[in-house]
């Protein structure tokens, strides 16, 4: 991963102008679980902030950084807490028991027209720091950490509000390689997110 992003940003400086363009912006919204990941997800949230560089008026490349939570889907938490209520002779409720992943993703965005509206298009791709961990109340805990190698299909628009500013609203479909550790397998972290943020552009 270290190699790549220096490889990237390599990529960029090659592309520099005098007249360089940068952009921040932050943007979140609830995340969706998608395939075997709903079986034991719930519908939870995310938010990523992002900076980009203006290669041509269309084409943006940058990176990205994120943080996902799921809650465990209810079924599954029910029946973890019976299993442990079994094991315990007591009643057992869990405090935690959630998904987590932090993307770190390196971006490639294509933007269409030059209006106020712009629709664009884009894809990411890097290493997603996954996490199971379960807590019960009163104490005792159990959590597990992998990594993953994930995807990013992006699909929005911008539109402009002052000179220097954009709202902006995202669909993205993210699938993963295994690394859930659960129990006995791993699975994907994968799902859906629609997302609502801001962009603000900088020239140098």
């Amino acid at each position: 991963m270290r190699h790549l992003i220096c490889t990237f940003l390599l990529f960029i400086l090659g592309f520099q102008t005098a007249n360089a363009q940068f952009s921040g912006g932050i943007n979140f919204g609830p995340a969706i679980p998608i395939g075997k990941f709903s079986d034991i997800a719930g519908v939870g949230f995310n938010f990523t902030v992002e900076s980009r560089y203006a290669l041509t008026d269309n084409l943006n490349v940058g990176m990205n950084i994120g943080y996902v939570r799921n809650g465990y889907a209810k079924d599954l938490r029910n029946g973890v807490e019976a299993i442990l209520s079994q094991e315990a002779r007591t009643n057992v409720s869990l405090s935690t028991a959630r998904y987590s992943a932090i993307p770190v993703t390196l971006v490639g965005e294509y933007i269409f027209g030059d209006e106020e509206l712009r629709p664009f298009a884009g894809l990411e791709f890097g290493a997603f720091f996954t996490s199971n961990k379960l807590a019960v109340e009163g104490g005792g805990e159990d959590a597990r950490s992998s990594t993953a190698i994930g995807l990013g299909i992006t699909g929005g628009a911008l539109y402009e509000i002052a000179d220097e500013l954009d709202i902006m609203a995202t669909i993205k479909f993210t699938p993963t390689t295994k690394a859930i550790d659960f129990v006995t397998e791993k699975r994907s972290f994968t799902y859906l997110s629609i997302n609502f943020g801001v962009r603000y552009r900088l020239d140098f």
